[in-house]
């Protein structure tokens, strides 16, 4: 019995170690950009760079929108995606933030943003659109749940996917609109 109860404790420990490990980013921003910039240049895309925490609910709430398997496809078409971890606690040794993500997040306006924090940059890594709204008039939309930031998040869309059509404009609507779970009301964003 006590061979299988310490094989058991080992087995659990090397997890532990590989779980943790898994966590910590492996490269640093600037070789995230260059690899995302040669990416976009190669397909034609844009790119698409979300800054997260570990912690923060809506940035989680962000990303699975990203992911939904109805969305994206869509997004996979016209924009090549990174994620960089960012505003993680200092006494979190699971969490780190990618190396030069902060700094990153600063040079694009987003230094008191907060979380989630997102942009559109060219193939070059000139930004086309940020989530502040209107420029930083009205803030960071974060996660959009409300009308105003439900509109800036579309133009973001349109801005960043130019050849999205119709349809795809109203799968990515639909989508967003039922995560916000909110009644939607006010000026609606449609299709150009």
């Amino acid at each position: 019995m006590r061979p299988i109860l310490v094989c058991l404790l080992a087995t659990l420990s090397v997890s532990s170690c590989v779980a943790q490990q898994a966590l910590l980013p492996t490269q640093d921003t600037a070789q995230l950009i260059a690899q995302a910039e040669a990416q976009a240049t190669a397909e034609h895309k844009n790119i698409l760079v979300l800054f997260t925490a570990s912690w923060c609910g809506p940035c989680h709430m962000l990303s699975g929108f990203f992911a939904d398997k109805k969305v994206a496809p869509i997004v996979e078409q016209g924009l090549v995606t990174i994620h960089l971890d960012v505003g993680e606690r200092h006494n979190d040794s699971r969490h780190i933030n990618t190396p030069g993500a902060e700094k990153f997040m600063a040079t694009l306006g987003g230094e008191t943003a907060g979380y989630p924090y997102f942009v559109v940059l060219d193939p070059t890594g000139k930004p086309i659109v940020t989530s502040l709204r209107n420029g930083d008039k009205e803030g960071n939309i974060g996660y959009p749940q409300n009308a105003p930031q439900i509109d800036w998040f579309l133009h973001m869309i349109q801005t960043a996917l130019p050849n999205l059509d119709k349809k795809q404009f109203k799968t990515v609507k639909e989508g967003i609109l039922d995560q916000s779970n909110r009644p939607f009301q006010g000026k609606s964003v449609e299709y150009r």
